[in-house]
């Protein structure tokens, strides 16, 4: 998230028009779950003119003077008690607030995370043309799951530069 620069999500014309015959909200929000809350509150304005709300989940016990720059920026902070997260718990009570379509994106150790707390219906792969040596991680970083979790490829999109983007939905 810090790498890729998000922000506020913006949206073309075309999309706000596909987002109001679905019946959703002009713009997404963006949820970030996040231990350190060490955030630049530039996240809180999208790129380029309007744009979602952000919210930022974290754990408690920080000062407010590390959460203050953030809530004064228009972002909605909600401190988790303790040092950890319960996702099973966060997802929950997201959906409860009317955010039923979480799309979520994080590294490996999050993955691991989301289908260790078993909230993952529906998984996004993108393989792309490239091969780059050395030492990487794979799609899950952490603890060994305590069971296997089966998917099943839903759809796939073939792009003109070679990258195939696929999506499995989770065997129930």
């Amino acid at each position: 998230m810090r790498f890729e620069g998000y922000r506020a999500v913006d949206l073309e014309p075309w999309q706000l028009e596909i987002r109001q015959q679905e019946g959703l909200a002009p713009y997404p929000m963006l949820v970030i779950i996040t231990a350190s809350a060490d955030l630049d509150p530039a996240i809180a304005t999208p790129a380029e003119g309007a744009g979602g709300t952000v919210m930022i989940i974290t754990t408690g016990g920080k000062s407010g003077d590390d959460l203050e720059p953030l809530r004064a920026a228009g972002i909605t902070v909600l401190e988790a008690a303790g040092n950890g997260l319960d996702l099973a718990m966060i997802i929950d009570q997201l959906a409860g607030t009317g955010l039923p379509r979480l799309l979520c994106e994080g590294g490996p150790q999050l993955h691991n995370d989301l289908l260790a707390a078993g909230v993952v219906d529906e998984m996004a792969l993108t393989l792309a043309p490239v091969v780059m040596g050395g030492q990487g991680l794979r799609s899950t970083s952490g603890a060994a799951l305590p069971a296997p979790t089966g998917f099943q490829l839903h759809h796939a999109l073939y792009a003109e530069d070679g990258a195939l983007f696929t999506s499995y939905r989770r065997i129930v």
